[in-house]
C-alpha cells in the first residue's frame, strides 16, 4: 500500500447503539480518540431507521487502536450512558 488509508485496519465496529444517535453524535464522541474520516450508521433499507450499528473509519490504525483501548468498558459521555466492550481487535460493542 502506498501510504493511503487501510480501512480494514483503521475501522472500529460499534453495535448496540441507541437508535437516536446520529453521524454527528458519533463523530463528536469518537473524535476524542483520533482523526475520524467517516462515520457510517447502518440503516434499515425500507424504514431508513438506524439498526444500532456503526462503522467509524479513523485516519490511521493507531487512532483506531487507541480508541478501542480508551473506551473498553467505559462510559464515554453522560449524554451517552452506554458502555463499550471490545469483542475482538478493532471491533467494539456497546452494552447497556
Amino acid at each position: 500500500m502506498s501510504g493511503g488509508l487501510a480501512p480494514s485496519k483503521s475501522t472500529v465496529y460499534v453495535s448496540n447503539l441507541p437508535f437516536s444517535l446520529t453521524n454527528n453524535d458519533l463523530y463528536r464522541i469518537f473524535s476524542k480518540y483520533g482523526k475520524v474520516v467517516k462515520v457510517t450508521i447502518m440503516k434499515d433499507k425500507d424504514t431508513r431507521k438506524s439498526k444500532g450499528v456503526a462503522f467509524i473509519l479513523f485516519l490511521d490504525k493507531d487512532s483506531a487502536q487507541n480508541c478501542t483501548r480508551a473506551i473498553n468498558n467505559k462510559q464515554v459521555s453522560h449524554s451517552f450512558p452506554t458502555r463499550f466492550l471490545i469483542q475482538k481487535p478493532l471491533f467494539i460493542q456497546a452494552k447497556n
